[in-house]
């Protein structure tokens, strides 16, 4: 990931990864951002949007932090949907969809989202809407190759892969088949994976 992609898909300022960089400091006390690739360190099950949505969570759980006497509620769950290609993806709060629009150059502050929540108005090319099941559903994408690593297609989500080829959600969503072919036949890698360490993520700049 290069330093533009940090500022742009992940929203944060480029004064603050440099300093990460340069001073060694973690961001949010939380992640560990690099421009040398840390031993050790192992891909984790973390797609793009999961990203954002993570670092959204943790850049509301820092501001109410700091706060003296704020006492933090959880938001409510949002669903965002496409209005041209009908796709949804779900997330825990309106600040993780404001970094998600953020992150693919289309900005729609919280107060906007708010004033059309459940409206079924779409703003920005998206309707907004309280999720009605509380839990997040952020949908992977998934690439196919065949048995010689041949790429084959891109899947928009676990299920779409599991209903096509027969493997199982819960074996993709593990990464039983990253390595290992399903059938002797497939292998399944989900989509725009980071690293971590120690339990600390951290970018890895090219």
């Amino acid at each position: 990931m290069s330093y533009s992609q940090i500022q742009k898909e992940l929203g944060i300022h480029y004064s603050t990864y440099t300093k990460c960089i340069n001073q060694g400091n973690s961001y949010l006390n939380f992640f560990k951002i690099t421009d040398t690739l840390l031993e050790g360190a192992i891909k984790s099950n973390l797609n793009l949007t999961e990203l954002v949505i993570l670092i959204a969570e943790k850049q509301e759980l820092n501001r109410t932090s700091n706060i003296k006497g704020k006492r933090y509620t959880k938001s409510k769950p949002i669903t965002i949907k496409n209005v041209i290609t009908g796709d949804t993806l779900d997330f825990p709060n309106i600040l993780a969809v404001v970094s998600y629009l953020e992150s693919i150059n289309n900005k729609v502050n919280r107060n906007t989202i708010t004033k059309y929540l459940n409206t079924e108005k779409p703003i920005k090319g998206y309707l907004f809407n309280e999720t009605n099941n509380p839990k997040d559903k952020v949908s992977l994408k998934v690439e196919v190759y065949d048995s010689k690593n041949n790429f084959l297609e891109l899947c928009d989500s676990l299920k779409a892969t599991s209903e096509k080829y027969g493997v199982s959600a819960t074996s993709l969503r593990l990464d039983n088949y990253r390595d290992n072919l399903f059938k002797g036949k497939y292998y399944f890698i989900k989509k725009n994976r980071f690293y971590y360490t120690m339990g600390i993520y951290y970018f890895f700049m090219r």
